[in-house]
C-alpha cells in the first residue's frame, strides 16, 4: 500500500502508523536514509548497524561483508530450528 506525507517546515516527515507498526518501529528506532537514483530510501536500522564500527579489528571489514556474515548465521540458525535440532 502508498502513503502520501509531507515534509514539514523542519524537515520532518511522519511515517504513517500503519508502516510503524509492520516494522516495529519504536519512537526511538534509528532509520537509515539515502537517495538512489532520484529516490529516497529509508531503512529501519537493525541493532548489528548501530554497533558497526564499535570494535577494534586486526584487519578491517565492511558494512555489507558484517550484514553477510549476519544473515549467514540467521539463515544457519533458523535451519537449525526447522530441523529440530
Amino acid at each position: 500500500m502508498q502513503y502520501i506525507t509531507t515534509v514539514s517546515s523542519k524537515g520532518q516527515i511522519v511515517i504513517p502508523k500503519a508502516i510503524r507498526d509492520e516494522l516495529e518501529l519504536s519512537p526511538s528506532a534509528l532509520i537509515s536514509i539515502s537517495v538512489i537514483d532520484g529516490n529516497i530510501i529509508a531503512e529501519p536500522m537493525t541493532q548489528s548497524d548501530t554497533m558497526f564500527g564499535s570494535f577494534k579489528v586486526k584487519s578491517p571489514i565492511n558494512k555489507d561483508k558484517v550484514k553477510e556474515i549476519y544473515k549467514a548465521a540467521i539463515l544457519t540458525k533458523t535451519r537449525i530450528s526447522n530441523d529440530g535440532v
